[in-house]
């Protein structure tokens, strides 16, 4: 044992002498290290239900809700994928116009979507249910299946209250949905022939229905990563902790938080400061629509019938609601998407907004040279190259990858 001990002194050196971190890098690894407190919405009064989560357990797995009957909120967050699908774009009834991001830690997230359209989870899965290349599902659907399904209008009316009668055909279609490709839809006529009453009981139903299913999803999560295990080791003095991380990962976090820069945007223990930016990525053959990011997302988030001040938010009052009233879509915002949470970015390639690119190497060797040129609007002016060489691109993917999370509550998973 002294032998062992005289060679993590060897390793380390004395800390007065040789610290591992200087004091700004210990800052940093303080900032990014600090235990995520548990995430909340107060639009949402089931947020913290056990009974709404497990009823939105059900629902996420659930392939009834799309048109076809095959598709769940899992094809395209599947728990063996980092809770994405591991594709270019993501594919439902079709092929979507973005790559499905991953679900991982998703309720720590100011916006929601790439162009940040909607300010809650429940608002979020909304737009996958409904949109016919996705789920292509509708909410009359939704409500009718809630109504006729004994395990689930059980559920639904302990948490909610009894259901409407929805048996009137005549009142209540089988399938209706606002437009989604034309104001001569079927769906779209069927919603516009119902009474203002009846369509805000189906929305009444609909929303009540997601803030289950976002109830679940903001449970998920994988948690303990080897970088914070060395954080703590390293905070509290453990020699033995600190000699387990790897180097190379040591060395890529103190390029992340120094000459690398990458810390201005992923920032706090959830690696994202929930900002917009216009990252440089150029155009993809795949890439056939287009896509003007947050300057369109802050009109969808202020339109959206199910927005945080909105009439089925559980606080139209509140914090969520409040940062809506000072929310404008300005030029420099075209083309500007998401920044993403980093943490467990290692389980979810392909990466980017439009699956731009493959691995983590090819991020790195974008944001190294930023030479392409975007496929809207320009370059955010804070974006620099970072010039780094070979090896210390290796040492920054080895320190991503040293955040991918030890572990994962089973209670996730379908059964």
């Amino acid at each position: 044992m002294k032998g062992f001990s005289f060679s993590l002194i060897l390793i380390f050196g004395c800390e007065s002498q040789s610290p591992l971190l200087t004091d700004i890098e210990r800052v940093h690894l303080e900032s990014l290290s600090s235990p995520l407190e548990a995430p909340t919405d107060s639009t949402n009064s089931v947020f913290d239900s056990e009974e709404a989560k497990a009823l939105g357990k059900a629902l996420f797995y659930d392939s009834r809700l799309s048109a076809n009957k095959e598709i769940s909120c899992a094809t395209c967050h599947d728990p063996e994928l980092g809770f994405a699908d591991g594709l270019v774009l993501s594919e439902g009834m079709g092929v979507a116009a973005r790559h499905a991001p991953s679900l991982l830690g998703t309720a720590y997230q100011t916006w929601f979507l790439w162009d940040g359209g909607c300010d809650s989870l429940w608002c979020q899965a909304i737009g996958p249910l409904e949109n016919p290349v996705e789920m292509g599902f509708s909410r009359n659907e939704l409500a009718h299946l809630m109504a006729d399904d004994p395990v689930y209008s059980q559920a639904y009316e302990a948490l909610f209250g009894p259901l409407p009668d929805l048996s009137d055909a005549s009142r209540f279609p089988a399938i209706a949905r606002p437009f989604w490709v034309s104001e001569d839809s079927d769906e779209h006529l069927a919603w516009i022939g119902m009474t203002e009453t009846d369509r805000q009981t189906i929305n009444r139903i609909l929303s009540n229905t997601m803030k289950t299913i976002a109830a679940f999803e903001g449970q998920i999560q994988q948690t303990w990563s080897a970088f914070d295990l060395f954080a703590e080791a390293l905070l509290n003095g453990d020699a033995l902790g600190q000699a387990l991380y790897d180097r190379q990962a040591l060395a890529g976090f103190k390029i992340f938080v120094g000459e690398a820069g990458c810390v201005r945007c992923h920032s706090g223990p959830n690696f994202a400061n929930g900002a917009f930016y216009n990252t440089g990525v150029g155009d993809r053959d795949w890439l056939t629509q287009p896509d003007e990011g947050r300057i369109e997302g802050v009109f969808d988030v202020l339109e959206n019938t199910f927005n945080a001040a909105g009439e089925f938010s559980d606080d139209p009052q509140g914090e969520r609601a409040q940062r809506l009233i000072e929310l404008e879509s300005l030029p420099e915002q075209l083309g500007a998407f998401k920044v993403p949470t980093l943490r467990n970015v290692a389980l979810s390639p392909p990466y980017m907004h439009g699956g731009a690119h493959a691995d983590l190497s090819e991020v790195l060797a974008h944001y190294n040279s930023l030479t392409e040129s975007p496929r809207e609007g320009t370059i955010d002016a804070s974006l620099v190259p970072m010039n780094l060489d070979d090896e210390e691109l290796k040492q920054l993917e080895a320190f991503l990858n040293s955040l991918t999370g030890l572990w994962m509550d089973p209670g996730l998973l379908p059964q």
